[in-house]
């Protein structure tokens, strides 16, 4: 293949890994599986904090056992769904999430959420490094993009979609939707610095954990961020480097960021 064939291939793969973690990040809808009548629990959660933020977009609860959660219609799988369905939050155990895990790949959905922790975490067991090894087949056999698995999720403010699987932040009244984003590895580090931060006056308008990174990592989401207008600083709080030509790739662009931002303000009368 020429170089040429050869750019125009990375450059639409690079725009179908932007597409999909955009759609992770601001979708248009979303279905929650798992979905719980419980708003404490993990696959509860999220549907509350939906609603309680006022997301948007169409909210879709899939759960067999239900008709209706928390006050919305819930559909008994994927293929009852009437609309199309922008992102997927799996939020069942462990056991059954790969299985849900195809069941989206099967319906065209790329950008997904797993909640769910046992893949590959020392408290997981065998079992779990059996699942984290499926995980990844399922992964490289697809196009999808995966935030997690053992995630929190997101709390993006300024788009209204705030699918966290807890609800242990300050209320929708007490917080700001500023231009700092927060990109944590772990949910509980990330949310202690969330709310210090929101309580000193702080706008963090978008936090969200990576979770065991599966697939997406911090770096992929710095990138993701540096490429959104709307955000002038992005705080990390990581537990390993991971792949440094990516760390090193994200603090190049910041710094051409930050540099043509100097430049503009200079020009400015």
């Amino acid at each position: 293949r020429v170089s040429g064939d050869e750019d125009r291939l990375d450059a639409a793969r690079a725009g179908a890994m932007s597409d999909a973690i955009g759609k992770l990040l601001h979708p248009g809808s979303v279905a929650v599986i798992g979905a719980s009548e419980d708003p404490a629990k993990f696959n509860g959660a999220p549907i509350r904090n939906l609603t309680r933020f006022g997301f948007p977009g169409d909210i879709y609860p899939v759960n067999p056992g239900r008709t209706e959660v928390q006050g919305l219609k819930c559909y008994p799988s994927l293929s009852e769904i009437p609309g199309t369905v922008d992102t997927a939050i799996i939020a069942v155990p462990a056991a059954s999430a790969l299985g849900v895990l195809r069941e989206c790949v099967a319906a065209g959905i790329e950008a997904i959420t797993i909640v769910s922790s046992g893949f590959g975490e020392a408290a997981a067991g065998h079992e779990g490094q059996v699942r984290a090894r499926e995980l990844e087949r399922i992964l490289s056999d697809s196009d999808v993009r995966l935030l997690g698995p053992n995630t929190v999720g997101v709390v993006n403010l300024l788009d209204s979609y705030v699918p966290r699987a807890v609800h242990n932040h300050h209320e929708p009244g007490d917080l700001t939707a500023g231009s700092v984003a927060l990109i944590s590895q772990s949910g509980a580090c990330g949310n202690i610095v969330f709310n210090r931060a929101q309580s000193n006056g702080v706008g963090v308008g978008l936090s969200l954990s990576t979770g065991d990174q599966a697939d997406l990592d911090v770096w992929d989401m710095c990138d993701a961020v540096l490429a959104d207008g709307r955000f002038g600083v992005v705080m990390t709080i990581v537990e390993t480097l991971g792949e440094l030509d990516k760390l090193e790739a994200v603090a190049a662009r910041a710094r051409a960021r930050a540099s043509r931002s100097s430049c503009s303000r200079s020009a400015s009368p």
